[in-house]
């Protein structure tokens, strides 16, 4: 099953967009896992831990106060989004 159309709901209509990804094969799951591995892998901060479920990512920041929050949770996006840039 491929060329698979996906939509989401916008402001006011919803946006589709094509995708060439196969949904339901067996070597998704694994592609998907050597994919995250990378940011897994990657040095946070000591205070920010990084999970992945599936193809879900959270971050658990554990700071002294409340511009610590800030200030972790922007290095920690930085990162991810340096990973997804790439």
């Amino acid at each position: 099953m491929t060329d698979r159309s996906f939509y989401k709901p916008t402001k006011d209509r919803f946006s589709g967009q094509k995708t060439k990804l196969s949904h339901g094969s067996c070597s998704g799951p694994l592609f998907w896992n050597l994919i995250a591995d990378e940011i897994l892998t990657e040095e946070l901060p000591s205070d920010v831990h990084l999970q992945a479920f599936a193809d879900d990512f959270i971050f658990h920041i554990c700071p002294g106060t409340r511009e610590g929050l800030k200030v972790l949770a922007q290095q920690a996006v930085d990162i991810f989004k340096t990973w997804t840039d790439k």
